[in-house]
């Protein structure tokens, strides 16, 4: 199966990757040179781009199938598949295959082989910091301000008290990122509150490469603030013990993807469940699901 990716630039593009790769194919960016007389059986595109798909798959005789990611604003004839978060308002239409959160490319193997930056010179803070921590490490991932809510001082200092108090318990360190959208004086409103040890990443100084995957791969459990889809999916991918910060700040429209997660097996919500590290939650692998739909529906039939 060849399939012909049509890149955004930007964060997304991972979710159309998880998917080519989910379903075996021969990729081929649409940002590259393209191989002599290609003909891709899919084409995959985001939501922004799908005029662009639709004007792709116009051009074969043989037509591929056209999948595209996210809700989009016109609902074309030749979209064969839509795919999109279920927390989105999705149209009651045949093609659309809601997800539980995004899909993305993040799987054991990859957070294994993280673990060779560590050896690199600019990761030497990290090395020499987690010589002075003791487990269970506790990764913490914190959102910020967007259209689905914001955490702020306030759900900084909350945090900060939960942590203190679950980790006085274990025993525990943590390992906390924020994100391009998190506040810095909410981010300083949850360092200074911690008591217990931690190391620091923020992302916006980016004084070292991004321990990101690191953190999630030295991890025995994981917090993720309720406003990020991405971190939550991803944590939720590869089964590590989930535990969601929820914010009255969040939007109500991420409030479904939570209930999901906690439905599912896959995470628990902080402050109704005891951190537990090495307990156990479902993984769920939204990229091979979707494509285990589309081999057997729509990709198969057009085959034929």
């Amino acid at each position: 199966m060849r399939a012909l990716i049509l890149p955004e630039s930007n964060h997304r593009d991972a979710q159309l990757y998880a998917l080519a790769e989910a379903l075996g194919a021969d990729i081929q960016s649409d940002d590259l040179p393209r191989k002599e007389n290609y003909k891709p059986d899919v084409i995959l595109a985001c939501a922004p781009r799908a005029h662009n798909l639709v004007a792709a798959k116009r051009k074969y005789d043989l037509k591929p199938t056209a999948i595209c990611l996210h809700q989009p604003e016109e609902m074309y004839a030749e979209l064969d598949a839509i795919i999109a978060p279920s927390y989105e308002p999705l149209p009651e239409d045949r093609r659309v295959i809601p997800t539980v959160g995004v899909m993305n490319r993040m799987d054991a193997s990859r957070l294994e082989a993280s673990m060779v930056e560590l050896e690199r010179e600019a990761m030497l803070p990290l090395k020499l910091k987690l010589e002075e921590l003791y487990r269970p490490y506790v990764a913490v991932l914190v959102g910020g301000r967007h259209v689905g809510g914001n955490i702020g001082i306030d759900d900084g200092v909350a945090l900060a008290r939960q942590l203190n108090q679950q980790l006085a318990v274990l025993g525990g360190s943590c390992l906390i990122s924020n994100s391009a959208r998190t506040e810095e004086e909410s981010y300083e409103a949850l360092l200074n509150s911690l008591t217990v040890p931690f190391f620091t990443y923020d992302y916006k100084r980016r004084t070292m490469p991004n321990p990101f995957e690191i953190f999630l791969h030295l991890a025995d459990a994981v917090v993720v603030t309720g406003d990020s889809v991405r971190m939550l999916s991803q944590v939720a991918t590869i089964g590590k013990p989930l535990w969601i910060y929820d914010s009255e700040a969040i939007s109500f429209a991420y409030k479904p993807l939570q209930q999901q997660l906690v439905a599912q097996g896959a995470a628990r919500m902080l402050g109704n469940d005891p951190i537990q590290p090495n307990g156990q939650c479902r993984a769920l692998n939204e990229a091979r699901r979707v494509a285990e739909i589309l081999q057997s529906t729509i990709i198969h039939k057009a085959a034929a």
